[in-house]
């Protein structure tokens, strides 16, 4: 399972990217445009992400405060799931790469054995919830595929080629 998880971690984080190099070519109107998408915008989507993957690391630091990853301030407090935290798409690409490395080093430093742990956290809505911490992080890497492939059918709309998604690339060959 761990290297389930450090695959995804490193495909996410090279796939933002990918991703995010294709939007900084966009005017800053176009990326905060409201398109009519559940979210509005693309900022609001990648923003909703942030957010999600934010909380899912304070949570995280919670329930494990033994990993390196996830013990500086930025990881003390949720975000509000629907808010976007960031005026320009420069500083929302800043902070996802520094979100990402969070993962990154998050994934090499988990140990198998809490991958199989229980982990308990309370929701946005202040509800509780108890699953297998590594359900738990299949569960954001397809929030973040999910939500990236939301941002493809808007950059397909606007007609702008955007074929960064393909987790075959990120593949060890077998022996």
């Amino acid at each position: 399972m761990k290297e389930y998880v450090e695959l995804m971690t490193s495909y996410n984080a090279r796939t933002n990217e990918a991703l995010y190099g294709i939007l900084a070519k966009l005017p800053e109107e176009a990326f905060s445009r409201d398109v009519g998408s559940y979210f509005g915008s693309i900022r609001g989507v990648l923003s909703h992400v942030y957010n999600a993957d934010h909380n899912w690391l304070v949570r995280v630091r919670r329930a494990f405060p033994h990993y390196r990853a996830v013990a500086g301030a930025e990881f003390a407090a949720p975000l509000p799931l629907s808010t976007p935290q960031f005026a320009d798409f420069k500083t929302l690409h800043e902070r996802r790469l520094a979100l990402d490395a969070a993962y990154l080093r998050l994934s090499s430093e988990l140990l198998e054995a809490d991958l199989s742990k229980p982990f308990e956290y309370t929701t946005t809505e202040g509800s509780q919830r108890r699953f297998i911490f590594w359900q738990v992080l299949v569960h954001a890497f397809n929030h973040q595929t999910h939500h990236r492939g939301q941002v493809a059918e808007i950059l397909d709309e606007m007609k702008i080629e955007n074929d960064y998604s393909n987790v075959v690339l990120h593949l060890k060959p077998a022996p």
